[in-house]
């Protein structure tokens, strides 16, 4: 698949053309910030597992594909400028580009990300329906189980269970299966064993925690057994409060 590679200064990454996907970032002498699986598919028309895949129209199984279908159609690279300090690129989706006949709605998506001493997205969506949507970011640990999780609202739900559940704690450490629809906070920290990750969420209605842990692992074609130890995914999303013209960002900084 078509790839953009930039070695920077200050970082290096790589985006797919298809789903305008940015599969790894990594901050110069830093840990990477995105985790993907090396069993990931690099074909046309199928979802790449990691880095931050755009969930739209749909989020999750609601129709077909799964997830929707801007994640597997190929984005036109609408600019880009190169800066001593950032790189900048735009990218759009239109219903022209695609004629798709099982999504009869006029449509324009353009993302905008910037990459520098943070990485940030934006999408803005301009839709004749409303839709849901999703920023669908793994992040990479080291170690899952060392890692924890903090800014999480006290109520949930759980897909696993199907059930409302409302906790006390804030913070999260994960040790088992885990797919949560949390109401949305402004931000979450990813303390990670040698560091901290902090997601900036911008007119999200969700977040959304998954880790597919070990049982969950070995039921995904695209995933090894053991991939569950080294990602978590936080999701900026907009699922119980759909999505029209309007747009989802997050933005996401490193400190040591």
């Amino acid at each position: 698949m078509d790839m953009i590679e930039i070695e920077h200064q200050l970082f290096s990454a790589k985006v797919l053309l298809q789903g305008a996907q940015i599969i790894h970032f990594q901050w110069k002498n830093q840990q990477p910030l995105l985790w993907s699986t090396d069993a990931s598919f690099y074909q046309e028309g199928k979802p790449f597992r990691g880095g931050i895949p755009i969930c739209w129209p749909w989020f999750g199984k609601a129709q077909d594909p799964s997830h929707g279908f801007a994640r597997i159609n190929k984005w036109k690279l609408f600019y880009r400028e190169d800066k001593q300090d950032s790189v900048y690129l735009e990218f759009i989706l239109n219903s022209d580009m695609l004629k798709l006949s099982y999504w009869p709605y006029i449509f324009l998506l353009k993302l905008k990300m910037y990459l520098g001493k943070e990485l940030a997205l934006s999408l803005s969506i301009d839709s004749d329906v409303e839709t849901t949507a999703a920023l669908h970011s793994y992040f990479y640990t080291e170690s899952i189980e060392q890692t924890s999780i903090h800014g999480l609202s006290h109520s949930f739900f759980d897909q696993l269970n199907q059930q409302n559940v409302i906790r006390e704690s804030s913070s999260l450490k994960i040790d088992e299966q885990i797919d949560r629809i949390y109401q949305s906070t402004l931000l979450n920290v990813i303390q990670r064993p040698q560091d901290q990750i902090v997601i900036h969420h911008e007119n999200a209605s969700d977040v959304v925690v998954w880790n597919p842990w070990s049982e969950g692992s070995e039921k995904i074609s695209d995933m090894k057994t053991q991939d569950y130890q080294h990602m978590i995914c936080i999701e900026t999303a907009r699922i119980n409060t759909p999505i029209k013209n309007e747009t989802l960002s997050v933005m996401i900084q490193h400190k040591g």
